[in-house]
């Protein structure tokens, strides 16, 4: 997205450079002939129409990359896989646990979220937990607006997201509004995952 946004910057700047030296100030400041008047007129004119077919383009790009998180993602310690998803009828993507390295607690039972700060859900088992929540595609290149939770601590945290060139998925997490002092984690995408199966 950040690549065709700076392609429509060149083709502007072209458009009206081209539109500069055929307007009656251009033609005093220039030595054009008639045939270079013309050429620079069906430039203007291509030029146009390729800032029109790029700016088509460019939406429908804006339209496929707010889906682009979407899927499994493996964590930054590979003991976590998170499935990013969007509720139904609802415009914001989440991310839940769908595998935990070791998924067995203490006694042979499902892993439990036991460091959560709210006591009444450290029962619940941590596949199937959301650890994001909330984030919205800002309309250029990254999602924000959202809660990240780890389970590994039970501590909660603002973050964003964005994808790198590579296509990995950067995660920030931030107190509030000192995100400056946040730290980004890097997600690898995943794929065949074999469902856990629990005892």
């Amino acid at each position: 997205m950040r690549k065709c946004r700076y392609s429509l910057h060149i083709i502007t700047t072209q458009y009206f450079i081209v539109s500069y030296f055929i307007t009656p100030d251009g033609l005093s400041n220039s030595n054009l002939t008639s045939f270079n008047f013309h050429f620079l007129a069906r430039m203007k004119r291509v030029l146009l129409i390729g800032f029109a077919l790029w700016q088509l383009l460019c939406t429908n790009l804006h339209a496929q990359n707010a889906d682009a998180i979407l899927g499994k993602w493996m964590d930054e310690s590979e003991e976590t896989i998170i499935e990013i998803y969007k509720p139904a009828n609802k415009n914001i993507y989440n991310g839940r646990v769908v595998w935990v390295k070791d998924s067995l607690g203490s006694f042979g039972e499902g892993l439990r979220d036991v460091l959560n700060d709210n006591t009444e859900l450290r029962s619940r088992k941590v596949l199937g937990t959301n650890m994001l929540e909330g984030f919205v595609w800002d309309g250029t290149d990254t999602w924000r607006k959202g809660e990240i939770y780890y389970y590994q601590s039970g501590n909660d945290y603002n973050g964003k997201i964005y994808l790198d060139e590579e296509g990995s998925l950067r995660l920030k997490g931030y107190y509030s509004i000192l995100f400056f002092l946040g730290r980004t984690k890097t997600w690898k995408r995943v794929s065949n995952l074999k469902p856990r199966i629990e005892k």
